[in-house]
């Protein structure tokens, strides 16, 4: 009885984490229910007794000390940020997301999901963001995919240049499942991943979010070593030129995608030129000097949201930076200067903490010949390798999507690396 219990429960499992990457760009707000969901299942599965092991045994483990370790630091530097700067305890609220997300890797460590459930969620998710994507640019004309609409429910809480990247590292992921499925001699099941890397991938270019595509060459570069054993020049050659023919897909379907290439590149040369700062381009890089010159004034402990402001606004009257910038009271469109300029050198490093020190525990479980080890951590590799190109143009983790999706996708790939990894 004790063994069909524990399979009932991690049928729920490997449901509630499959349905995650599922839900996410299912509608505007899907990533919200998605967390909820796992969040709530995992608080109570942590209550389940499992025959392997128990809370304390996971809490343990080396691995799973590293991770939270990493994670309880970043949190814990926001916390630290608001009592020294006198900030609002709001702005705790975004980075708490990563603490929610422990007591998903442990739950799903005590009770390990089904891997080619798991992976088939991350599949039907970019199929489905691929289709939301062609709706809204192909059915309802909008100019980009993922383009929020108050006035529908279903389209409420689309941000273009956050859900075309979440699309991104669901196709991505995608197409690293499909080379396992090769590997594993699962045609009928590689067509399906290559058709969710197809739709994930092209759902990001119909968004037209320009960083999303940044780092798309070094994935791939990556996947092809990775995989060297399988992938002959041939193979290498034809998956590039795959990836290619979706881009010029996307271009005929929507000229929007070719307009946002020439309007980014003419964007980059009015800047150089004439230092024309009327582009979203332009305004960037005026965010970003504002945010490097608050950095140096307070380079350890940073300035806090609210002086960040007040520095900008000094910043333009001085006319270090355009004025209508300085009355800008957004982030600074790339998490790396945003924290820096925020809080300093310390919460720089934990920004690194949280996102190399899954990428150091993936390689490290990745040395094993286990194919279904394998492909977890390549998938939370390349998902990472992805989000690193996010940040640098847009500050990912101050909304609650970006700081989500990649908090719960890295705690799912860790969870099965782990289990995997000790078997």
């Amino acid at each position: 009885m004790s063994l069909v219990k524990s399979l009932k429960v991690n049928h729920i499992t490997s449901i509630v984490v499959a349905a995650f990457p599922i839900l996410c760009l299912s509608y505007g707000k899907g990533y919200n229910l998605a967390a909820i969901l796992l969040f709530i299942t995992s608080l109570c599965l942590l209550f389940v007794k499992s025959k392997d092991k128990t809370n304390l045994q996971i809490l343990k483990d080396c691995q799973v000390q590293m991770i939270i370790s990493a994670f309880v630091l970043y949190f814990s530097l926001f916390v630290l940020s608001v009592v020294m700067k006198n900030g609002d305890f709001s702005e705790v609220d975004i980075p708490s997301r990563v603490i929610l997300s422990i007591p998903v890797l442990i739950a799903t460590i005590k009770h390990p999901p089904k891997v080619n459930w798991v992976l088939n969620g991350f599949v039907i998710g970019a199929v489905i963001a691929g289709c939301i994507a062609l709706i809204q640019t192909e059915y309802l004309n909008q100019h980009r995919a993922f383009w929020g609409n108050d006035n529908i429910y279903w389209l409420k809480g689309y941000m273009a240049i956050q859900s075309g990247n979440m699309a991104m590292s669901l196709g991505i992921i995608s197409l690293v499942i499909s080379v396992f499925y090769l590997k594993s001699n699962k045609y009928f099941l590689a067509v399906f991943a290559i058709v969710g890397a197809t739709l994930g991938i092209l759902g990001s270019l119909l968004s037209g979010s320009r960083g999303g595509w940044v780092f798309l060459p070094i994935a791939l570069i990556y996947l092809l070593y990775v995989n060297r054993d399988i992938f002959s020049l041939k193979k290498a050659s034809l998956l590039i030129i795959s990836v290619l023919f979706i881009g010029f897909t996307a271009m005929q379907l929507n000229p929007e995608v070719t307009n946002r290439v020439n309007q980014s590149i003419q964007n980059v040369q009015d800047y150089t030129s004439s230092k024309n700062t009327h582009t979203s381009v332009g305004i960037r890089f005026q965010l970003w000097e504002s945010a490097i010159n608050s950095f140096e004034q307070y380079p350890v402990f940073g300035a806090g949201y609210k002086e960040r402001l007040i520095l900008r606004k000094k910043f333009a009257e001085s006319g270090a930076i355009e004025k209508s910038v300085g009355n800008n009271n957004t982030h600074s469109h790339n998490q790396y200067l945003e924290d820096l300029s925020v809080r300093g050198c310390l919460g720089f490093l934990a920004l690194l903490g949280i996102l190399f020190t899954p990428i150091y525990l993936f390689n490290k479980n990745n040395k094993t010949s286990n194919t279904d080890t394998q492909v977890v951590n390549q998938c939370g590799i390349i998902s990472i390798i992805m989000m690193l190109g996010y940040l640098l143009s847009q500050a990912m983790f101050r909304h609650n999507s970006g700081i989500i999706f990649y908090s719960i996708v890295t705690v799912i790939f860790l969870a099965l690396s782990i289990n995997n990894s000790k078997k």
